[in-house]
């Protein structure tokens, strides 16, 4: 007999096609009809998140109390249990576990359950560590809706990058299988043909409709009439307990599930409003920079700031609607708001954080500060202000340039920009004497007239006319490209559609030829620290004349829609080529890529992963008309880099919110925008205007490659990626009554992890207030003995679960504090957490 778990449910979107508070007066109706249900007898129902349980609880405290009954006498199961269902490939892994953290606490603290149930109903693709997170945040199982390779069978085990086994149900006919009942037998049989036994979980439910009055009484009647199969009207948590005690073997698959082979997993999303993308992006960065040197200041006598509501605010952000920018455009309004709440309010938190560490370093001057857990070389700018009549020249004792300088009316110096290439260890600080009308050490900073290269001591850059540049090193091409590449853009915000078949244009020409870009600008700037490229172009539509180009030059141009500003940056002592793009769109319905070559052809490549890396592959196989095919795997995400290499030269290419990338052979590309003006199709949603959709606006883009010999070697890559993207941070520091500081007493680390392959993501107090928690992963699938060295020596370490429970024995390995260093060995790919006591 077959035994189906019918679970009925409310798919809840905290926004999308309505608004906030439409939704919550929506899941309100939806759960007094699912209370009311409970009452009259039999029936269950399921929550996701924990984010309208809190708003029912402000907003509906008699519904709320009806709620708290249904969990308590096991009626309503909360499964999941995150603050909001997020996107789980754009945020980085902290975020998730702070999500998965503010959650289940609040169901331990209002109801007093743990969670032992994931469900990812509507997550656009799962990570591949996804598994190892959920184990090591107390759950057992996880049923999912999208991303799988192949249909059967729909129960497996998925494992994680470091071996983590979870339980793991493919909802195959999405979560409303048993919503219909005029086609439940249906879906029923098709269902049983993809199950790995005789269980089927059978969702019954949807955001779109309430639950239905007569479940129960089709339940009896299915009962009374089906000798083969027998209907629970349960949760999920019974089906999966179900499939445990059957004692069956189930097949394991290892990696990430973002397929679009048999469910979509809307890789268009991507790149649709993205400053949505480099806000989030940059708002995480803060936070967790802020979050670190917050706690070392305390430790060091600060208060330590209140940053709970900014994380949930930031988590809110994540929301898979939210982050992937495939709600109506009123969402946004807010989501504006809470970007720049968040950057101000933990800007100032790290702030006051550095202050109370720059004082207690007792130095006079230029503190820097280092927010990555390794030694640093890189650049940095500091802005140094004065009273007037106080300074005439300022400078600093390290080399530097002058970057801007204002003056008062005296010609005494107001504020100046310095720009320098410090050395900071790691976690840690260093301090550079300003010096005031001395002998500083700076340096010249000009341009050279008709020379359109720069060089460091890695690698020479040339520059075209077209603008398009050619990197060489050792006196050898490594690659070419920063070309914009202009496509059309049919699609809606779920979706990249390419009505045209070619591109618009692109800087070297391709494309159709009656529009064309024109250089407006081109300069070089040299120092002896940083040099660069400048190149201001626009596209415009229409050129005259626009046939035989080879004997005319164009006159005139007509209807600019596009401006570009390009810069190409080197630094003194720092092997990597940064780009800084500005573009301003007015062109709708385009797809802006920036583009490329590189002399590597390999069938794989590396991307960094929440808490790892994985290896893709550039090709995807399909089955079409009953033969396989083979095309180009498309967009897909990437955190902080991706790595392109062949095993004896490579690329990493960085970026910094600009999570869609593709690569064609030779060619590697970013999406910088898309400008849709549909939410979708009338499939996946309703076809709704988004006018802010259109992209209609002023962008800048960080982004930067690290050209390397051999094989991808994870950490550096990494490392180079962080340094880009979490970068040194300079202040002035004046304190009262000159101290004179010796060398040692210039920098101090607070936080070193050896070796090189264990990657800091969170160093925070203990949520209960007692002690420090570190977080650490290895990165490059080794085994890995760990060395941790804190400025403070703790009296106890213990390693922790996600949520800071201590693990049972026998879950990790030990423990050590031998000579002042936390020693331990790391599993390849392991996420820890250890809690130090003092």
């Amino acid at each position: 007999m077959y035994e189906i778990y019918l679970t009925p449910h409310s798919h809840y979107d905290v926004v999308w096609v309505f608004t906030k508070e439409q939704y919550l007066e929506i899941n309100e109706r939806i759960l007094e009809k699912a209370i009311e249900l409970i009452k009259r007898g039999d029936y269950a129902f399921l929550i996701e998140q924990t984010y309208l349980l809190e708003a029912i609880e402000k907003s509906n405290p008699e519904l709320w109390t009806e709620i708290c009954k249904a969990i308590k006498y096991g009626r309503i199961e909360v499964v999941d249990g995150m603050y909001v269902m997020p996107d789980l490939m754009l945020p980085n892994g902290e975020t998730i576990v702070r999500n998965i953290m503010e959650g289940k606490r609040y169901c331990k603290d209002k109801f007093g359950i743990e969670i032992p149930t994931g469900w990812a109903a509507d997550n656009f693709g799962l990570n591949a560590q996804t598994p190892q997170i959920y184990r090591k945040s107390g759950y057992r199982w996880l049923s999912l809706r999208r991303g799988v390779l192949r249909a059967k069978p729909s129960e497996f085990i998925w494992r994680g990058l470091d071996g983590s086994e979870l339980l793991t149900h493919w909802m195959p006919l999405g979560y409303r299988s048993g919503l219909d009942f005029r086609r439940f037998e249906e879906n029923f049989h098709r269902l049983s043909k993809l199950a790995a036994g005789r269980h089927i979980l059978m969702p019954c439910g949807s955001g779109g409709t309430i639950p239905l009055e007569e479940t129960s009484e089709f339940v009896r009647q299915w009962n009374n009439t089906h000798e083969d199969s027998k209907i629970h009207l349960t949760t999920p948590k019974s089906f999966f307990e179900a499939i445990e005690k059957s004692g069956r073997i189930f097949s394991a698959f290892r990696g990430e599930l973002y397929s679009d082979n048999i469910s979509d997993v809307f890789p268009g999303v991507l790149s649709s409003r993205m400053w949505v993308k480099q806000g989030f992006r940059k708002c995480e960065n803060l936070m967790l920079t802020a979050e670190r040197f917050a706690c070392i200041a305390w430790l060091l006598g600060g208060e330590y700031p209140e940053l709970r509501e900014l994380w949930k605010k930031l988590i809110y952000l994540s929301f898979h609607d939210i982050l992937p920018g495939t709600c109506v455009d009123e969402v946004y309004d807010e989501v504006g708001r809470y970007i720049e709440e968040i950057e101000r309010e933990a800007s100032e938190v790290l702030r006051r954080a550095l202050e109370v560490i720059g004082a207690a370093s007792g130095g006079d001057g230029v503190v820097v500060f280092n927010p990555n857990p390794w030694d640093v070389h890189d650049w940095v700018e500091v802005e140094l202000r004065f009273e007037e009549g106080k300074v005439r020249n300022a400078g600093l004792d390290v080399r530097y340039e002058r970057l801007e300088e204002e003056r008062y009316r005296d010609g005494s110096v107001r504020r100046v920009r310095l720009g320098f290439v410090a050395d900071v260890p790691s976690l840690g600080y260093r301090v550079y004497r300003v010096i005031i009308g001395g002998q500083a050490i700076e340096e010249e900073y000009g341009g050279k007239e008709g020379v359109m290269e720069i060089e460091n001591e890695f690698f020479k850059v040339e520059a075209s006319d077209e603008g398009l540049i050619r990197v060489y090193e050792n006196g050898k091409e490594i690659l070419s490209g920063n070309e914009i590449v202009i496509e059309d853009e049919s699609g809606d915000l779920y979706h990249h559609r390419d009505s045209l078949g070619k591109p618009i244009k692109t800087e070297s020409g391709e494309g159709f030829r009656f529009g064309d870009f024109k250089t407006k600008k081109f300069e070089t700037e040299w120092g002896k620290v940083r040099r660069r490229i400048v190149i201001e172009k626009e596209f415009y539509c229409l050129r005259w004349p626009y046939r035989l180009l080879d004997r005319y030059k164009p006159e005139i141009y007509k209807d600019g829609t596009i401006e570009v500003r390009k810069e190409v940056i080197l630094y003194g002592g720092i092997p990597r080529i940064e780009f800084r793009t500005r573009i301003t769109n007015r062109h709708p319905g385009v797809r802006i890529r920036v583009r490329f070559e590189v002399p590597v052809d390999v069938t794989a490549h590396a991307a960094e992963t929440q808490f790892g890396v994985i290896r893709r592959a550039n090709t995807k196989i399909f089955v079409k008309n009953e033969h396989w095919e083979e095309k180009y795997a498309g967009v897909l995400p990437a955190l902080n880099w991706i790595d392109y290499s062949d095993g004896e030269k490579g690329i990493t290419v960085i970026n910094e919110g600009i999570p869609a990338y593709e690569i064609r052979k030779r060619r590697i590309y970013l999406t910088l925008l898309r400008s849709v003006m549909k939410l979708s199709d009338g499939m996946i949603g309703p076809v709704i205007p988004t006018h802010d959709a259109l992209e209609l606006r002023d962008y800048e883009y960080r982004y930067a490659l690290y050209p390397h010999r051999g094989k991808v070697k994870e950490p550096d890559s990494l490392r180079q990626a962080y340094q880009h993207n979490l970068r040194l941070i300079a202040m002035q520091m004046q304190v009262k009554g000159r101290v004179e500081v010796g060398e040692k007493e210039r920098s101090k680390s607070f936080v070193s992890i050896e070796p090189e392959n264990l990657v800091l993501t969170a160093l925070k107090p203990a949520e209960d207030g007692n002690g420090v928690i570190i977080r650490f992963f290895e990165v490059e699938g080794n085994h890995t003995n760990a060395e941790i060295r804190f400025f403070r020596e703790p009296r106890k370490v213990m390693r922790t679960d996600l949520l800071e429970r201590e693990e049972e024995e026998g879950e990790g390995g030990e423990v050590r504090i031998e000579e002042g260093k936390i020693k331990l060995g790391v599993k390849p790919f392991e996420i820890v957490t250890l809690k130090m006591s003092f």
